[in-house]
Formats: C-alpha cells, sequence, structure tokens
C-alpha cells in the first residue's frame, strides 16, 4: 500500500555519546537523513524523539517486551 506524504517523511533521530565514568551525554546530536547538528542539552520533547542506535536481537526483544519508550533510555 502506498505511504501518504507524513508516512514519507523522514524522522528525526537522536544519538549521543555516553561518558560512561559520569553515565552522562554531554553532546547530543540530531540527524534528519541528509544533515546533523549539536544540542548540549535536550528538552524533554526532544527526548521523546527516536533514537538513531543499533540493537542486537536479544536487546530489541527485550525493549519490545518491556514496552521501552525512547525518553526513558539512560542514554
Amino acid at each position: 500500500m502506498p505511504l501518504d506524504e507524513k508516512g514519507r517523511e523522514m524522522p528525526v533521530f537522536r544519538y549521543g555519546i555516553p561518558d560512561f565514568s559520569t553515565r552522562n551525554v554531554p553532546l547530543w546530536c540530531f540527524w534528519d537523513g541528509e544533515k546533523e547538528w549539536p544540542v548540549e542539552n535536550i528538552t524533554n520533547e526532544q527526548r521523546k524523539l527516536p533514537m538513531k542506535i543499533i540493537v542486537n536481537g536479544i536487546a530489541l526483544i527485550d525493549k519490545i517486551e518491556n514496552g521501552w519508550p525512547p525518553e526513558n533510555d539512560p542514554w
């Protein structure tokens, strides 16, 4: 079935590289499929954006079974 205009839009993803000693992400980045830009502090609304991550099958199953939303991710 063809996607409507909204379904064809690339979402904005967020990602960050954690500092394992502090368990914080000092710098977040956003990516819209074409460009990326850094942000030091993200808002609660930005925390809900999908994460640009790769997880293995076990982690994916765990996230699905536990109802994992991106805003609850510790990173």
